[in-house]
C-alpha cells in the first residue's frame, strides 16, 4: 500500500512540475512575442499578439503602440508627396528604426539629385556625390561633373588665357 502512495505522490509531483514548466513556457512565449510586437512597425504584428494573447497584461501598452504605428503611417502618407529634403530628414530622425527610414533615404537621394540637376553646377554635383557616395544617381552625377570639368578652365589655363588677352 505504501508503494501505491509513493507512486501517486510522484505522479502528482510530475504533473505539477509539467504544468509549471508549461506555464513558464507560455509566459516566456508571451513576453518574447510582446517584445517583437512592441518594437514592430506593423499593426498586423500587434494585432496577431492581441489575438493570440487576448488577456495579456501587455494589452494596454500594445494598444498604445498600435496607435503610434497608425499615426506614423498617417504622417508618412502625408509626407510622401513632399518635395522638401528636410521633411524626410526630420521623419528619419524621429523614427530611425522604422522601415520607412530607408524609404526616406531613397527619397532624399532623389530630391538632392534633382536639386543638383537644377543647379547644373560643378559644386552641385560634388555636393550630391559627397552626400550620396552610393546613391542611385552616382554614375550620372560623375558624368555631369566630368563634363563640366572638361569644359572648365583650371587656374593655369586661366593664366594662359589672361596672358594672351593682355598681349
Amino acid at each position: 500500500m505504501l508503494g501505491f502512495w509513493v507512486i501517486a505522490s510522484l505522479t502528482g509531483i510530475g504533473f505539477s512540475l509539467a504544468a509549471y514548466v508549461r506555464e513558464q513556457q507560455n509566459r516566456w512565449e508571451e513576453y518574447n512575442r510582446y517584445q517583437i510586437a512592441l518594437t514592430s512597425y506593423s499593426e498586423e504584428e500587434v494585432n496577431r499578439f492581441l489575438t493570440d494573447f487576448p488577456d495579456s497584461k501587455y494589452r494596454e501598452m500594445l494598444d498604445l503602440r498600435k496607435k503610434q504605428i497608425h499615426n506614423i503611417l498617417q504622417e508618412w502618407k502625408r509626407l510622401q508627396h513632399s518635395d522638401r529634403v528636410q521633411d524626410f530628414l526630420d521623419f528619419a530622425h524621429r523614427f530611425p528604426q522604422s522601415p520607412l527610414a530607408f524609404e526616406c533615404d531613397l527619397r532624399i537621394d532623389s530630391l538632392e539629385w534633382l536639386n543638383a540637376l537644377a543647379e547644373g553646377s560643378l559644386d552641385g554635383y560634388i555636393c550630391y556625390l559627397s552626400k550620396h557616395p552610393n546613391g542611385k544617381y552616382v554614375k550620372q552625377a560623375l558624368a555631369e561633373k566630368q563634363k563640366i570639368e572638361r569644359t572648365t578652365l583650371n587656374d593655369s589655363e586661366l593664366q594662359q588665357v589672361s596672358q594672351i588677352m593682355t598681349q
